[in-house]
């Protein structure tokens, strides 16, 4: 081999090694809230009001405009994005009330004794929030979560990360954002599933590597305002087809 060739390809190797190995870093992922007991929170929910409910019969046929509730899991209040557009079309929905929904509380380390009481099952929440919303005068409620993740990946600019000023300056990263949300609407009065509406959005940006987790940050307030104000949208269609 040319000298000159290998001394050159030497040089280069730790620089390839870095693109190759930065291509995807730093993933992460949480509930629609902050505050949602994890990604999968919202399934949860759904699927341990199918066990409890199975035979469960909506006490009347839906009429519009109805009186809705809604809470997001996680939340004292659901984002205004939602509450907004809700609210927006009266001939459907006649009231809006914003109602807090409790976090799934998780030991972090286990402290109950063998004869200490289960936590309540999600269950049980729900009845609470069901509670609640007949008290705001609600006829039907409306319960939100979802998902989103995130993650970085690099570009070419990412073989001057090596100097603090390329990790500064250049913008050597893109981080990428996905989120998921659902909503489940519920009968007041009797629990019943009436249906579910789900959205998906997605949004990414550069930035220098030494701010990827400002970024990330930053992409998952958006997603949350971007996918609050989707669902709302979503659930006004739906409405207008039953």
């Amino acid at each position: 081999m040319n000298p000159h060739f290998s001394t050159i390809a030497r040089s280069w190797r730790p620089v390839c090694l870095l693109l190759l190995g930065g291509l995807l870093i730093g993933c992460s992922s949480t509930g629609l809230s902050s505050r949602e007991s994890g990604p999968g929170s919202y399934s949860r929910l759904v699927y341990e009001l199918a066990r409890h409910q199975p035979n469960a019969q909506p006490a009347a046929r839906l009429r519009t405009p109805i009186r809705l509730a809604v809470a997001q899991l996680g939340e004292v209040t659901p984002s205004t994005n939602v509450l907004g557009e809700l609210r927006s079309h009266p001939a459907l929905i006649a009231s809006v009330v914003a109602l807090p929904a409790p976090v799934e509380y998780r030991e972090r380390y286990n402290t109950r004794t063998s004869n200490s009481p289960d936590p309540p099952p999600t269950a049980n929440r729900v009845n609470e929030i069901r509670s609640l919303a007949r008290a705001m005068g609600a006829d039907q409620v409306l319960i939100i979560g979802g998902s989103i993740d995130t993650w970085t990946t690099r570009n070419a600019w990412a073989a001057l990360d090596i100097t603090l000023v390329g990790c500064a300056i250049f913008p050597s990263a893109r981080v990428h954002g996905q989120g998921k949300a659902a909503g489940i609407l519920l009968d007041v009065e009797s629990g019943a599933v009436r249906f579910q509406v789900e959205t998906e959005r997605s949004r990414d940006g550069k930035v220098p590597s030494g701010f990827t987790s400002e970024k990330a940050d930053s992409v998952r307030v958006s997603l949350r305002d971007d996918l609050a104000l989707s669902l709302g949208r979503e659930f006004v269609n739906r409405l207008r087809t039953q």
